[in-house]
């Protein structure tokens, strides 16, 4: 029996129905890759890592993510897949079906549990690291405010000045001007500059 065929045989034996639904999105994740490598080696990159972190994730997999209940917090495992999912696809759409999927529950149990352990929904969150991304170019770059709309995921320029006002009180252009070090100096920023919802709520 070839290594493929032995890994097969472990994923389907162990973990049934779900296991069988990983180890097709990963098959599907290594053609994609493979079609890409021709075009876009990104991409190609991309989608290898996807299988590797939903392997991964399929490795810790013990059985508690189909009997975790509705009111319990996402795993630690499965926060670092959902956020890691997040950061690389920051410049892209993201929907929360997309991250429901990485750990096998459906949108709405899904929503439930990031929110217990985020402290606010899926959607908050996305918009809030793209507002601190956001904010980092602005102050590490001199690029226009329209290249950073679209580097931080958002439609346009008025798509970031309408939820960065949101949540800073300040449109992007006066909370650059105010906050832009003199040239030469260095640019450092430290912890989480938006606080989240929870975090605003009891400021």
């Amino acid at each position: 029996m070839d290594c493929a065929t032995t890994m097969r045989f472990e994923l389907v034996s162990k973990g049934g129905e779900q296991t069988r639904a990983v180890f097709a999105r990963v098959v599907n994740l290594l053609l994609s890759a493979s079609r890409e490598l021709e075009h876009s080696r990104e991409a190609a990159k991309s989608s290898i890592h996807r299988a590797a972190s939903l392997l991964q994730a399929q490795m810790r997999y013990d059985g508690s993510t189909e009997r975790q209940d509705c009111s319990q917090a996402l795993l630690a495992w499965q926060m670092r897949l959902v956020e890691s999912y997040i950061e690389e696809h920051i410049d892209q759409q993201i929907l929360v079906a997309n991250l429901s999927d990485l750990v096998d529950l459906s949108v709405a149990h899904f929503s439930r549990a990031f929110r217990l352990a985020c402290g606010e929904p899926p959607h908050a969150y996305i918009v809030r690291r793209r507002v601190e991304l956001a904010a980092q170019l602005m102050l590490a770059s001199r690029e226009p405010l329209s290249d950073i709309a679209l580097k931080c995921g958002f439609h346009d320029q008025a798509h970031l000045s309408k939820q960065f006002r949101q949540l800073t009180g300040e449109t992007p252009a006066a909370w650059r001007r105010l906050r832009r070090r003199p040239a030469g100096m260095d640019f450092e920023l430290g912890g989480q500059m938006i606080p989240s919802a929870s975090a605003r709520a009891t400021a």
